[in-house]
């Protein structure tokens, strides 16, 4: 009886062995399946923080970008304005000189007018004079060939 609960025990024992060495076995396979995931979850972590770090950078390029933009056309609304004022000086400057070039077109042609009608009034005298000085010529003429005949 003793040598069997002797054999029944190694059966056991190798039994149990057998289990210990099975599990240990599973044990090793999950630490394995850990260990990869684990490297897994470190590789997507290192992603994630390389993404966040681009991220980060475009954001501050935008952020840069935006700035120089809203710049660029504060200085063009400014060069606008300035330009604008320009034009209009401009224009004002315009009317101004095409009011007092017309004021003077004016101002000569109403002297030119009446120098026209004073030559005009001059020339009708002179004919006047011109006619009866030729009158008198005439009869003078006609007094001369009635003495000589």
């Amino acid at each position: 009886a003793s040598k069997q609960l002797s054999q029944a025990s190694k059966a056991e024992k190798e039994a149990l062995e057998k289990d210990l060495s099975k599990a240990r076995e599973s044990a090793a396979e999950l630490e394995a399946k850990i260990a990869a995931k684990e490297a897994g979850v470190k590789e997507l972590e290192g992603r994630s923080k390389t993404l966040q770090e681009k991220a980060d950078g475009l954001q501050k390029e935008l952020t840069t970008s935006a700035k120089a933009a809203e710049k660029a056309k504060s200085e063009a609304e400014a060069r606008i304005s300035e330009l604008k004022e320009k034009m209009e000086a401009k224009e004002q400057q315009a009317a101004k000189a095409l009011a007092q070039a017309k004021s003077e077109a004016t101002e000569n042609l109403e002297k030119g007018q009446g120098k026209l009608q004073a030559l005009e009034a001059e020339l009708a005298s002179l004919k006047k004079q011109s006619g009866a000085a030729a009158g008198d010529a005439q009869k003078r003429i006609i007094s001369l060939e009635s003495e000589l005949a």
